[in-house]
């Protein structure tokens, strides 16, 4: 059985092993060995990943960053998908305008994961801070998770004015899902207001146009 890591920078001990960073400060613990590289994560793994993210569990970005694989890719874009599918139909958009709304979302969020990622090197830049966009793209789109719950909406019994009020509270949550996120992706100590400010200011015109779209 493999022992869990300890982090050489903040002391913290690393929730899951096969994790090569810190989940409390960013840090990398060491290149992957040999082993390491060749080890798979299961479909099991990444919706429990999902589920923690969901809770706001900050711990698990930490194996979002250290997984490069394929599969790590195929979920994160996955989840983005369903994410925005979740949001059109709760916003009760008629089916046959779904193509051109996925794509449209997919590449608002991805302009916000941009905007999170150039100004967060020009706000964070320091020596410990080692921002990867490949990595930002994976917790991006995981983080995303919380935005599935939007399909409520499709339920005849929500009111407008509940599903609005659903909305924002959806919204809030990725936000905050967000914010730890970025965390891990600049090497931060802790996940601050700065970290907040960041995520909420670059979201705000994307929130205005999913919501008058």
């Amino acid at each position: 059985m493999k022992q869990n890591k300890v982090c050489r920078q903040c002391k913290s001990l690393l929730p899951n092993p096969k994790a090569n960073y810190c989940w409390n400060c960013g840090n990398e613990f060491h290149g992957k060995t040999s082993f390491e590289s060749e080890e798979q994560y299961s479909l099991i793994d990444y919706i429990f990943r999902i589920i923690r993210i969901l809770r706001l569990d900050e711990t698990v970005y930490s194996e979002i960053k250290s997984d490069k694989s394929k599969k790590a890719y195929v979920v994160a874009f996955s989840v983005l998908i369903l994410s925005a599918s979740a949001t059109i139909l709760g916003f009760s958009i008629p089916t046959a305008e779904l193509p051109y709304h996925v794509l449209y979302r997919i590449v608002a969020w991805f302009t916000w994961f941009f905007l999170i990622f150039i100004l967060g090197i020009i706000v964070f830049r320091n020596r410990k801070s080692n921002p990867n966009w490949f990595d930002l793209v994976r917790i991006g789109g995981m983080a995303s998770s919380p935005k599935i719950f939007q399909v409520i909406g499709t339920l005849p019994v929500i009111s407008y004015e509940v599903y609005f009020g659903l909305f924002l509270i959806i919204t809030g949550w990725q936000v905050l899902a967000m914010t730890q996120g970025v965390k891990i992706i600049f090497n931060r100590d802790k996940a601050s207001l700065t970290e907040f400010l960041l995520v909420l200011l670059t979201l705000t015109p994307w929130i205005v146009i999913e919501r008058f779209l």
